[in-house]
């Protein structure tokens, strides 16, 4: 009547904590300890049986809701997918968006430096072009440099523009161009103010 009653786990160490807290609940000495009725004890025990948080014990909110995922381990599994594909998306998603850039910018950096390099040898052949007085080659190699669309990058530099002055000569137009047989005739009219070509 004086001593303590001995702890269940005393006696079997796999008593769940929560049964022996129950147990001992049971055995309190002072009645306002124990549980009221039958009804309550009957309530904790379900509570027990179904991996519940027992009244007797306060549990933390890590207990809690490791005991919710016992009870329901597949909805927890679901919930810890979903969580970790959402963590996935929102750390892999940036990352991801990051190298797919970087890897454009460098396919563009790459793009870029393989024009400018065919920029500079079309540059060089031109001034042999001329130093040769070849200006229909220059004029093709000139030619080749203009910009494609708007969205491509205007390369040309002081040098294009002197190599396309050298061109032009002391003529003041260029007649059209003609198909693949070439020019078969040219000519001036009487009145000396039109030229002609056939090809």
């Amino acid at each position: 009547m004086n001593t303590e009653p001995l702890s269940p786990q005393a006696l079997n160490p796999s008593v769940p904590r929560d049964l022996e807290t129950i147990c001992l609940k049971c055995l309190e000495k002072d009645p306002a300890k124990r549980y009221g009725t039958a009804q309550e004890l009957a309530e904790e025990l379900t509570r027990f049986l179904n991996d519940e948080p027992i009244h007797a014990r306060p549990v933390s909110r890590a207990e809690r809701m490791w005991r919710w995922c016992r009870r329901k381990p597949a909805l927890a599994a679901s919930i810890v997918l979903a969580l970790v594909l959402l963590l996935a998306l929102g750390v892999g998603g940036p990352l991801a968006a990051v190298r797919i850039n970087g890897e454009r910018l460098r396919a563009e950096g790459e793009a870029l430096r393989a024009r400018r390099n065919a920029y500079a040898s079309d540059m060089l052949l031109t001034q042999q072009a001329l130093a040769e007085n070849r200006l229909g080659r220059a004029v093709q190699l000139l030619d080749k440099q203009r910009p494609q669309n708007h969205s491509e990058a205007d390369l040309r530099g002081w040098e294009w523009r002197y190599y396309w002055q050298q061109t032009k000569g002391e003529e003041r137009f260029i007649l059209g161009r003609h198909g693949t047989n070439g020019v078969t005739g040219v000519g001036v009219l009487p009145d000396g103010k039109t030229a002609w070509s056939a090809g």
